[in-house]
């Protein structure tokens, strides 16, 4: 395997590449290629608080050979697949983001195309698809960060053809509210809040535990679903006895 790296920071840009080659083996011909950028358009920072505004991009090409169990394990569980060929996947991502003091705001959309699709069907065997999966989506994300209150959530849109090979929900939310006290002149820390998640119903992979692997289905659909945690966590001070 080959694999180079490549950072360059010059001012307000930041660019990184990443390229990983397979030259021999199993995975000979497959190739992971993935670039990112950021520009800071405005940075005011005083000791007041801090304004600023960055936009953002990633572009990501990837080739990858299904894994060798898809490939060479037969058994009553599956059959493998035969004269399949690699998946393509292809990336673009831009978003932007603002700041201004503790509060920070961020929205991004991604396009994402997936050629060749390998996917275990509600039987055990491996399938390939012959033609494009195509998804785009929107985020959306809030961050508050104060003295003694955190708060972070981000909405999430997706759109595809809503197949049963490649389902996803259309709408994901995650949320965290949190509060942090320190206490006995800060040798105890009680951070302590709520989390939430939601995501409306879709067709939701099943589960093959023979191979720790999930399988696609259409038979079921599963409803808008809402999970609520509390959670807290105590943190005490080292010592040294």
């Amino acid at each position: 395997k080959i694999y180079s790296e490549l950072n360059l920071k010059t001012g307000r840009l930041f660019l990184s590449s990443t390229s990983e080659f397979y030259l021999t083996g199993f995975n000979k011909g497959d190739y992971k290629q993935k670039a990112n950028s950021n520009y800071s358009v405005l940075s005011i920072r005083d000791s007041n608080q801090i304004v600023g505004f960055d936009v953002f991009g990633l572009v990501r090409f990837q080739k990858s050979r299904q894994s060798m169990v898809m490939h060479h394990y037969l058994s009553t569980v599956k059959s493998s697949i035969q004269n399949s060929i690699p998946s393509l996947y292809t990336d673009y991502l831009v978003g932007g983001a603002f700041s201004f003091g503790k509060l920070q705001w961020q929205n991004q959309f991604l396009y994402q195309k997936i050629q060749d699709y390998v996917y275990f069907d509600q039987f055990g065997n491996v399938n390939q698809l012959t033609g494009d999966i195509e998804l785009l989506a929107g985020t959306t994300g809030l961050e508050m960060k104060f003295e003694h209150l955190f708060m972070e959530s981000s909405l999430t849109y997706q759109w595809n053809k809503r197949i049963k090979e490649y389902s996803l929900p259309e709408w994901v939310n995650s949320t965290v509210i949190s509060t942090n006290w320190p206490l006995f002149d800060n040798r105890l820390h009680v951070n302590g809040g709520l989390k939430a998640l939601f995501f409306s119903g879709y067709n939701a992979p099943g589960y093959i535990p023979f191979y720790n692997a999930g399988y696609s289905q259409g038979m079921h659909k599963f409803d808008d679903y809402f999970q609520l945690d509390a959670f807290v966590d105590l943190k005490i001070k080292t010592v040294t006895v």
